[in-house]
């Protein structure tokens, strides 16, 4: 039987979430603890996207945000060359909006290798960057992220350690970032995956024709129902496996897929604080949903803005593939 998502109202911290935010936001104090709360350290910041030293920095109306693994250094470059013209005065000229571009990552693992404990579970991570979790590609990941960052200011780098299984935790020290930084000029925030190159163009003609009602309230992308939790069943689905004790039922509350969201900075603001009261899973896209769902907000489609055939660049790249996921139309 279909599972009622209100039961994520209830587990693990059943609070009135939206007098909670009243009170944080009021100064007033909490009637109960938050769960989740990290100690946000950051580490390096950009100078041109939501800087308090730069006021040009705080008069934007759109920001890219590239969720990138550490290791994507080739990735992050690509970005850089088909992108970095958004941010040029030409661009505000021709469409009227203020652009900014980001990378959101995190430090090179301190433990040397590619295991990770999972509750009593022991994980080998092969795939989605454990592949550089080694002696060598750990040092090699700490020269060559030093030399990007003294070559380039667009990185929000948080301190803690960039690996598949902190994704939940990337997540909430951007949107922590947003909500803090980026507040005199309240954008709105595309936030991606670094191997999704997408066709710009057509995603600011879809922005340009909302009302400034319907840019107040996004919460868009690839709408996602129905999605099973995995258990530590079998080694094929392990990186996605959580614990009954982290999800007790046996599907996700529906949720946008992490690799292509539009989200207002309402929205963000909210979501910031609620990551507080919600415990934290390794899934970070249902993660996310989880936490919508708690504030009531609607998720859209992307395709009330533009198709999903149109998201994928038509522009020569260096990529070799795109997540399949995200874009399989058939």
């Amino acid at each position: 039987l279909p599972i009622d998502p209100r039961v994520t109202l209830l587990y693990p911290q059943a609070i009135n979430i939206s007098d909670a935010i009243y009170r944080l936001i009021d100064g007033k104090p909490l009637n109960e603890k938050p769960i989740n709360i990290p100690k946000f350290r950051y580490l390096s910041v950009s100078s041109q996207v939501c800087n308090p030293e730069y006021p040009s920095s705080q008069e934007l109306n759109l920001i890219i945000v590239v969720k990138s693994g550490i290791a994507n250094f080739n990735k992050r470059r690509e970005f850089r060359r088909l992108y970095s013209y958004l941010s040029h005065p030409s661009t505000h000229k021709l469409y009227g909006i203020r652009i900014g571009l980001v990378f959101s990552l995190g430090i090179p693992r301190q433990q040397k290798d590619n295991i990770f404990m999972r509750g009593n579970r022991t994980i080998r991570l092969d795939v989605s960057g454990g592949e550089f979790l080694n002696p060598e590609g750990l040092k090699e990941i700490a020269e060559n992220l030093k030399q990007e960052m003294e070559t380039h200011s667009d990185i929000i780098l948080g301190d803690y350690e960039d690996t598949y299984f902190n994704l939940s935790l990337k997540s909430q020290y951007v949107f922590t970032w947003a909500a803090t930084f980026c507040r005199k000029s309240r954008p709105i925030f595309v936030f991606l995956d670094d191997d999704i190159p997408f066709r710009e163009r057509c995603l600011l003609q879809g922005l340009l024709d909302l009302s400034p009602m319907e840019k107040q309230d996004l919460f868009h992308g690839l709408y996602i129902h129905r999605n099973k939790v995995y258990r530590f069943e079998r080694k094929a689905v392990e990186k996605w496996s959580v614990f009954k004790s982290e999800v007790p039922w046996p599907e996700y509350t529906p949720f946008l897929l992490g690799c292509f969201q539009l989200i207002s900075f309402d929205n963000i603001e909210k979501i910031a604080l609620v990551m507080l009261f919600t415990q934290s899973l390794s899934v970070d896209d249902a993660w996310l949903g989880t936490i919508a769902y708690r504030l009531g907000i609607e998720m859209k489609s992307v395709e009330k803005i533009m198709r999903r055939y149109q998201i994928p660049t038509q522009k020569p790249t260096c990529f070799k593939s795109i997540h399949k996921k995200c874009f399989d139309f058939h």
